[in-house]
Parts: structure tokens; sequence; C-alpha cells
């Protein structure tokens, strides 16, 4: 991506301003800087960069996600809650509109532009704050994208990057790498995870653990749902079917008597229907008779019978007396032509006036246009020659203009001269100056290369490396011994385990037998339960069956005074269901134990299994420890692992470090040189620099000159082209101006000889157009009132006997058309008058020929038969066929009674005495209600086992389903085990290590071209960044031991870094790097500028530095400036400071 120009209207404190990244001061230089004071706008012109492509502002993303209380009123007539990150909050204050435009060419090499606007309503300041309007315009194709979801995604093909990943890698804040390199290792996460964008470890990590979560709670659900299930034993189940069976045989016998009381009631309720109907039917019969022959419809019958017959007549006199109403109306019609035939001829006599009044302005123009004609050539090139006499006058005003410059630039051509001398001189001088500087720095070179530098910073490398090693190997000795006492304690564990579970299934054994035997007792306890209570039921139901109050007791002779009820019966059972309740108590208490037990051994079983997995934990890490302290032991030269080795290593050490100091005594004294030889180097390359300052003054001093040369020559060649010019364009006016001496007027007055030229030329043309247009007008005219006098004339042979009075002119608006809607008009008339008088006598002889057929009938009686609607004579013929149609559908329906009733008595069952059906019914509903209780007794006992047949295979699918989930499960458990957390750290910190070392590894690249001093590193698996100090002999300490001006330095090495790691940010050209330079020295100040210099060289990215520094300002030429105006604007300069 390659940002081109940006526009910013009323954004924060920048009232206007345009910054142009491809032309003039920021094309020329990779370096350029933004520079103002304090509030004055630095960073608006990053957020307007943002808003342009992202909608979004890193202050604003900043910001905590809090609201406000727009009280104010500001972006609605409501006071109603604010976002504090709200980007159109930006907009500058007591302004009624804001916008950014951001040209740019995307990395596809497509130009577009981005455009971020908000407004108040109706552009008024006093108006509520508008939505954002965001597009994106492609400028190849003119495609204009308006919809958000559309922009980010073609801001995101373009570019390459999200709003996150561009603030990362292209606006560079040190503060952020400052607080990373001080930061606790906790915190230290968090920023290195807000700074690389590698949250989604986190994510992760609790992913992991909330699944794990949800795959146990689906587990024990499962667990705890299959316990909850009960199943019919095999005996419960054999009773349930055989009390089923039986009962379903006395449901059949009782419907069986049901069927019949409902047949018997069924044939006596329909006997009494039968009965019921045909008197029904029969009373109807005689209503309809009695209508039919009653006087009313006898002379509806009449009435009927001549209308039929005179339909046709009745139809023939109203036609007659409709048209002679449409006769009627036709005369008046023909009346209402009559009048307009008479206003249009009147018109036609005003058209004729007309024609002769333009006859007579043609022959005027004609008379002038013929006085005129000499001139007519002249007229016709008027524009011509009007364009030769200004370009004379002009071209003499020229003339006079460039000879006073002439003698201007004559006089400064001696300046130009001696300056040109005097640059030459001090270009020499500088030379000399440089050249002796170069001896100098030559010589120190050579002390330089002498002691060896290379040679010695690879010995205190090489040391540095053995003490590492030597490190490294105590490390893993220790890490080795851990292992195997943390092995040691998980076969302890493993083994205790083991012990316990096995006491658990010897348990577990003892109480199945116990509950064996308790379940034996219990089912013979209640099958006497059983026995005995169908035993006393029987007897009691006997006992009522056999015994009244007042008989003598078979048993003991005594008289009966009441029978026992049902209490005293069920208290005879009590004592053999205190038993059956005693034997089900103990039952339940052995399988409570049983339950417990099995419990118990589940859990010990889940913990064995898991001191298992730890033990092969432990097993497969005291292995690796033990490979890694082989591996690290064998580098330090130990071929075998022995507890000498820890004694032996700390006096290797001591020796390791004698020979450091003396190594880097030398590297110091080299380091002495090397800064005095830099401090030379910086004069050389200072003075080159007024060499070169020098060498373009001198250039600047002769392109002067020879500029001036130039315009000498350009300003005497142009008055000779004034001079060709004007006299061509007389020459060109005398052959074409044909008024005889017109040359003294033009040199009289030559703006009044123009004027009248073009004044006559004018008119003439005009009376030329004029002629022309009369000609057409008369044209026409005289045709249309030749076919308005046709057309008259054929209108008069339509109607010979319309009588026309004296006619007088009148205008008449749209004459032709009204003389041919009239033609139409009376033609139709005259035709519907003709056609309508034919038919009218043809009705009148059709009428007369019918009453001359029927002379019962008189045109009176026609006359009063047409008075009756015909919706009457319909509703009394439809009425007469409704009553004939209803007597025979009666006597056919009482027929039919009638043969139902015989068919009826051919099935009467038998029936009692005295039967009717209200007791039928009562015994029929008796009965039902006896089928009811045995159906439900049925429903039941069956709803028992087809409830018990569902949980047994359903109990299957869940113990499967159960089995599934467990080793879910346990896979998602050993995935927790390893890299999931609640807070997601576990993973986030093994990934974080990696990325981290990718980091360092990036900003040691930039390091190195800032200093040759330290080097960046961590430790496997932590987050601790540490210093390696080539001035100290390579020794590694923490990076919270640096100075400001070192720690700007790692934290800028650290930004680079990365953004270099992500290849995405390869597609920004242009690199802002924030506040952090007023903590330099001159020397370093010097080398980060060489750097970023570099930076340029290498990626082609320019960069930009944000900051207050006013030294930068005397380094940095290429400079973007933010002034204030006054407390509430500022504006912005971009300039190239020499």
């Amino acid at each position: 991506m390659k940002l081109q120009q940006l526009i910013i209207k009323n954004l924060a404190s920048i009232e206007e301003a345009t910054i142009d990244f491809e032309h003039g001061p920021l094309a020329e230089e990779s370096i350029f800087l933004i520079c103002g004071e304090t509030g004055a706008g630095k960073s608006t012109i990053l957020d307007a960069i943002c808003l342009a492509l992202y909608n979004d502002t890193p202050r604003m993303q900043r910001s905590p996600k809090e609201k406000y209380m727009d009280l104010a009123r500001s972006f609605s007539d409501k006071k109603e809650e604010i976002n504090i990150d709200d980007v159109r909050q930006l907009m500058r204050r007591n302004t009624a509109e804001a916008w950014v435009e951001l040209s740019f060419i995307g990395s596809n090499e497509i130009p577009y532009l981005a455009r971020w606007y908000v407004a108040k309503a109706r552009k008024k300041v006093d108006g509520n704050i508008q939505k954002v309007a965001w597009t994106l315009t492609n400028q190849k194709t003119g495609e204009e994208l308006k919809k958000v979801k559309e922009v980010e995604d073609e801001i995101q093909r373009c570019i390459g990057l999200n709003f996150e990943q561009f603030c990362r890698t292209t606006l560079l804040a040190q503060g952020e790498f400052t607080r990373f390199l001080q930061s606790r290792e906790a915190d230290k996460s968090e920023i290195l995870e807000k700074l690389t964008g590698t949250d989604i470890y986190s994510r992760i990590g609790m992913k992991i653990y909330d699944i794990t979560k949800q795959k146990k709670e689906a587990y024990d659900l499962q667990h705890q749902r299959i316990a909850a299930t009960h199943l019919l034993s095999e005996e419960e189940k054999e009773m349930l079917c055989t009390s089923l069976e039986q009962l379903k045989q006395d449901s059949r016998q009782q419907e069986a008597i049901a069927k019949e009381l409902n047949r018997k009631h069924e044939w006596l309720r329909q006997e009494l229907e039968y009965h019921k109907t045909r008197q029904e039917h029969q009373i109807q019969l005689e209503a309809i008779e009695s209508r039919i022959h009653s006087d009313e419809y006898r002379e509806q019958s009449r009435l009927i019978q001549e209308w039929d017959v005179t339909t046709d007549a009745r139809k023939l006199l109203k036609e007659n007396k409709e048209r002679q109403e449409e006769i009627t109306r036709q005369m008046q019609e023909e009346q209402q032509y009559l009048q307009q035939f008479i206003r249009l001829s009147e018109g036609m006599l005003q058209e004729e006036e007309k024609i002769r009044s333009w006859q007579q302005e043609e022959n005027t123009i004609r008379l002038y246009l013929e006085s005129q004609q000499p001139f007519a050539n002249m007229f016709a090139q008027s524009q011509t020659i009007l364009t030769h006499l200004q370009n004379i006058l002009n071209t003499q005003a020229h003339e006079k203009e460039r000879k006073v410059q002439l003698e201007q630039e004559n006089n400064r051509l001696p300046q130009l001269e001696e300056a040109c001398t005097q640059q030459a001189d001090l270009q020499k001088s500088e030379k000399e100056k440089g050249e002796q500087l170069d001896a100098l720095l030559q010589q120190m070179n050579q002390q330089y290369q002498e002691m060896n530098m290379p040679a010695l910073q690879a010995e205190s490398k090489r040391l540095s490396e053995q003490e590492m090693q030597l490190m490294k190997t105590v490390h893993a000795l220790q890490a080795f011994s851990a292992a195997q006492q943390v092995l040691q304690e998980a076969q302890k564990a493993e083994q205790e385990t083991a012990v316990k579970l096995e006491r658990a299934k010897q348990q577990h054994r003892i109480l199945k037998e116990k509950e064996t035997s308790c379940q034996k007792v219990f089912d013979e306890a209640e099958k006497l339960y059983e026995k005995q209570k169908e035993c006393t039921e029987q007897w009691a139901e006997e006992a009522r069956a056999r015994l009244q109050p007042g008989d003598t007791c078979p048993v003991c002779g005594q008289r009966i005074t009441e029978l026992p009820s049902d209490e005293n019966f069920r208290s005879l059972l009590e004592p053999v269901h205190q038993h059956l309740l005693e034997k089900k108590k103990q039952l339940e208490e052995v399988m409570a134990e049983v339950a417990q037990n099995t419990a118990y051994g589940k859990s010990l079983a889940a913990l064995f299994q898991q001191n298992q997995r730890q033990t092969t934990l432990a097993q497969k890490n005291f292995q690796q420890a033990q490979s890694e302290a082989i591996q690290q032991s064998k580098l330090a030269g130990y071929e075998e692992i022995s507890s000498d080795i820890l004694a032996e290593i700390p006096v290797r050490l001591d020796e390791i470090h004698r020979k450091q100091d003396d190594v880097n005594r030398q590297i110091k004294q080299a380091q002495t040189l090397l800064e005095a030889i830099s401090k030379q180097q910086k004069l050389k390359d200072q003075q080159q620099k007024a060499i070169e300052q020098c060498q373009n003054a001198l250039n600047q001093a002769e392109k002067k000159r020879t500029e001036q040369i130039n315009k000498i020559q350009t300003l005497q060649e142009l008055i000779r082209n004034d001079q060709e010019s004007a006299a061509h364009s007389l020459q060109t006016a005398r052959e074409q101006i044909s008024w005889p001496e017109w040359e003294t007027d033009w040199h009289a007055s030559p703006d009044d000889f123009m004027l009248r030229l073009k004044q006559e030329a004018s008119v003439y043309t005009q009376q030329q157009k004029r002629e022309e247009v009369l000609v057409n007008q008369r044209n026409l005219a005289q045709q249309a009132l030749d076919e308005m006098k046709s057309l008259q004339q054929q209108i008069r042979d339509e109607y010979p006997q319309w009588v026309i009075g004296m006619l007088h002119p009148q205008p008449v608006q749209v004459l032709t058309k009204d003389w041919s809607q009239l033609f139409a008009h009376v033609k139709a008339l005259h035709q519907s008058q003709r056609h309508t008088r034919e038919l009218q006598e043809k009705g009148t002889q059709a009428l007369q020929d019918f009453l001359h057929q029927h002379p019962e009938f008189t045109q009176e009686k026609l006359e009063q038969l047409t008075a009756f609607l015909p919706e009457q004579i319909q509703s009394w013929r439809e009425e007469q066929q409704k009553q004939n149609e209803s007597r025979v559908a009666v006597l056919a329906k009482l027929e039919l009674v009638l043969q139902q009733i015989r068919q009826h008595q051919d099935s009467k069952p038998e029936l009692e005495e005295e039967v009717s059906l209200e007791k039928l019914k009562e015994q029929y509903e008796e009965q039902n209600r006896i089928i009811q209780d045995f159906n439900q007794q049925i429903g039941q006992k069956q709803n028992l086992l087809d409830e018990n047949h569902k949980n047994e295979e359903r109990l299957q699918g869940e113990k499967a389903i159960e089995e599934k989930l467990k080793l879910d499960y346990q896979k998602w458990e050993r995935l927790r085990f390893y890299f999931g957390d609640q807070q997601g750290k576990t993973f986030r910190n093994i990934a974080q290590s990696f990325v981290l070392k990718e980091l360092l590894h990036g900003a040691n690249y930039y390091l190195k071209r800032l200093t040759e001093r330290y080097e960046l590193e961590c430790q496997a698996g932590s987050l601790t960044i540490l210093l390696r100090d080539f001035y100290q002999g390579g020794t590694a300490r923490p990076a919270s031991t640096l100075s400001g001006g070192e720690s700007f330095l790692v934290s800028l090495a650290l930004a680079l870094g990365l953004s270099s790691i992500s290849q995405q940010s390869l597609s920004v050209n242009t690199l802002f790097i924030d506040e952090g330079f007023g903590t330099l020295s001159e020397g370093y100040l010097q080398t980060v500028m060489d750097t970023l210099e570099k930076l340029h060289q290498l990626g082609g990215k320019k960069v930009g530095i944000i900051s207050h520094v006013s030294g930068l300002r005397e380094r940095i030429k290429a400079q973007i400036q933010v002034r204030r105006i006054d407390n509430s604007r500022s504006e912005i300069v971009t300039l190239l400071d020499e």
C-alpha cells in the first residue's frame, strides 16, 4: 500500500489541511518529521488516516467501554447516553461538517479514494450530529462502495491488514514496548498479547477448559439419568401379564352385553323417529296443495303467460321510444356544430389577414438586404476580422511589456556571474580540509585493525557459550533429580490406590451376596402377603353375598347385627403387612450399602486410572530429563552422569570468568579506539557534507546564471513573434474589409471601429434569418389555409341547409386541429342521423305487424305489461316453480318414510314388556361404566408393561451414549491436562514463548544496527527478557538495568522487529514512530537516524517520526509542522528545511 494524498477538514483541532505524500518535500526524503506543540494535533494526522481506512482511531479504541449523558443534545433531540469511543466526537467544535479523504494505491496496484464524512443536520452548527458516511471509490473503474460491510471487506482485500494489524505494524507506539520490558512476567504476557495479537491462544486454552467442563457435566448427567431408571423384575412382569389377560377376557364379555342393549335402544329410537317424520311430511303436503289452488296463484300464472307472449313486442315498443329520444339529441348536437362552423370560418378570415401582414414585412427586409449586398462577404467574415484586429492590439501590448522586462533581465546577469566565481573558490578550500581529515582517519583505522577486534569478540563469545553450556548442564542435572523424585512418588501413589481398589472389590462381593439373600426373603414375604390379601378379599365378597344383618353365623352360631366393613377385613392382614415392610426395609438398607460401595469403587477406579496416567507422564518426563541430562553432560565434556559433576562445574566456571575478564579488558580498549574513530568519521562526514553543500551551491549558482541567459533569449524571441503576428493580422484584415478608407477610422479609434463592424454585421445576419423565418411561416400558413377551405366546403356539402350570416375575423388558438375535429364530428353525426331514421321506420312497421297478428293485444295493453318489472315476473315464476318442486319432493319423502317403517318392523328385536328408551339408556350407561373400569385397569397394567419395555430399550441406548460421552470426556481431559485452564494462561504462555523468540530475533536484526553492545534473548518456556552485554564479556542481565536512552533503543528495535515479523506489514510503504527520541544522546540519535534511513533502503519504507523534540528539526529536512492558529484551531504546513 502506498499513501498518496491526505485531506483533512474540521477534525479535532485541525481546521483544513492537505498532505501530499507523492509530490513535494515528502516525496524527496525517506524520513519526515511530524512536529508541533503539545496538543496542537500531531496525532490527529494518524487519526485521519485510520478514520478514512477503518472508521476507527487508536485513541478511541483504547477508550473504556463506557457511556456519558448527552446533556447538550448534540446527537439527537433527546438526552441519551453516548459511547465514549464514538468517533463522531472528533469533529471540531462549532462546525457543521467534517471529513477526511485519503488517496492511496492498494497492494493490488489499484488506486483508491477512501472518504470519511460526518455532518450535523441541515449542515447547521446547532443541528444534531448525523451518522457517519464512509465510502471507498475504485478510481480505476469508478465504482463506489457505500455499505459498511462492503467497504470493510474491500479495505481488507486491497491492503491485507485489519485495523488492529495496521496499528501494530504501521503505527509504532514506543510506550507499549517500554512497559513491556519493565513489567512482571504475568503482566508481560498480557502486553505481548496486545502487541502481537496472540490473544487467540488464551481463547483456545479457555475454550479447551470450557469444553472439558461441558463434556464432564454431560457425562455425569448421563450417568445420573441411567442410575435413576427403574425396571420391573421377571416375576412382576409375569404377574402383570396374567392379570392383564383376565381383565381383557372379562371386558369382552361386558362389551357383548352392552352391544345388545345398544341395539335395542337404537331400534326403539329409530321407530319413534320414523313415525314423527311421516306426520311432518303430511302436514307439509297439505300446506302446499292449499297454496297452489288459491286465486292469487292463478292470476300470477296468467300474467306470466302474457309476459312470455309479448316479449318481442315490448322490446320493439321500448326501442322506438329510445330512437325518438336519440333523434331529438342529434338535432341539438347539429346546432352546436353549426355555431362551431361559424366560429372557425371567422378564424380563417383572421388567418388570411395575418398572411398579408407577413408578406408586407418580407418585402421591406428584401429591400434592405439588396442595399447591403456589396458588404455581404465582409459581414459573413466579421468574426474572423474582429479576431485579427484584437490580435493586433494584444500583440502590441505584449511587445511593450516584454521590452521593459528584457531590459531588467539584462541588468541582473552580471550579479549572477560574480556569485559563481565566489562559490568556486569556497569549494576548493573545503576540499583541502577534507583531505587532511581523511588521512588522520586512515591512520586510526590501521591501529584498530591491528587489535583484531573480531578475534577478541569470537573468544568472548566462545567463553560465554562454555559458561552457558555448563549452566545448562547444571539445570539439566537438577531437572533429572526432580523428575526421578516425582516418578517415585507417582509409583507409590499408584500402588496405594491399587490396594484400596482390591479391598473395595472384596467388600462389593460380600454385599452382593447379602443383597441376594435379602431379596429372596423379601420376595417370599411379598408372595405370602398377596395370597393372604386375595383370600381375605374372596372371603369378604362371599360373606357379603351370602349373609345379611339378622342371619345366624354358620361358624359361631350367633346372630349377625351388621356385616364387617372393609377396614375390619384389612386389619386381618396387618401382621403379614408389617412383616413385609420389615423385610423391604432390610433389602433397601443392603441395596444402599451396595450402591455406596459401587460409587466408592468407581471413584477408586478413576483415581487409579489417573494415577496410572500420572505415572506414565512422570516416566516420560523422567526419560526426557535423563536424556537431556546425558546430552548436556556430553556437550560439557562428561561422558556419564555422576554426582561429582556438580562439584567440578564451579571450578571450571571460575577459570572461564578469569579468561573473560582478560578478553573484556582488551575489547574495552578496542572499543575506546572505535569510539574515537567514530568521532573522527563524524567530523569527516560533516566536512564531506560541507563540500557537498558548496558543490550544490556552485551548481545552483551556475544553474541560475544559465536560466537567466535562457530567459533573455526567450524574451527576445517572443518580441519578434509578436511583431510578425501583428503584421500578418493587419494584412489579412485589409484583404477582408470592404469599407472605403476604413484604416483611417481604425487608427483613430480601434475600439469604436470594431464595435461598429460587430453591430452592422449582427443586424445584417438577423435580417437574413428573419427573412427565412417569414417565408417559411407564410408558406406553412397558406398551406394550412387551403386545407381548411377544403374541409369547410365538404361540411357545406353535408349540410347545405345551414344558414350563415355576415362573418367577422376572430382569432382562434388551434384552428387547423379544430377544423379537422369538426369535420370528423359532422360526418359522423350525419351518418348516425341517417341510420337512426332507418331503424325507427323498421321498428314502427314491426310493431304494427305484431298487433295485427294478435288482436287480443293493443298498444295500451303492451304499455301496461311493460310497467311490470322483469324481476317481479321472474320472482313469481320462480315461486310457482318452487311450489311445484316442493310438492313433488314431499310426496317422494312421504313414500320413502312409509317404506322405511315397513323395513324397520322386519328387524324388530325381542323387547320386554313396558320397555322404554330411558330404561334401555340407563342399562347401557351402567354397562359402559363397568367396561370403562375394566379398560382403566387394563390401561394401567399395560402402561406399566409398555413403560418398562421402553425403559429397557432406552437404557441400552443410554448406556451406549454414556460410554461415548465417557470416551469423549477422557480425550478432552487429557488435552486440558496439558493446555487448558480457566484463564487460558497455560497454552498462552507456551505459544507466547515461541512468539517472543521470533520477536526478539527480528528485534536483534535492528538492534545490531543501532548498537553492537547488546543482544536480546529469552529462556525456553519463559517470558523473561535478558540482555547479553558484549561490553561486559557477553554476560546476561535483565532489561530493567537499562538507562533511559538504552531503553529507547531496545524498545525501538522491538517495535521494528514486530513490524518485520508480519509479512502483511510489507504492504504498507510508510511507518509512523511515536515519541521517545528525547531520551537519546547525540551519538545514539545519529545512529538511530542512520538505521531508519537504511530501513528505507532495505524495504522501501518511508519513516514518519512524531515528536516535539526541537533537535530533530535540525536533522530531518522534510517536515509536517502542526502550528496553532488560536486555542481551538491548528494548521498544517509541509516544507523542506534546508
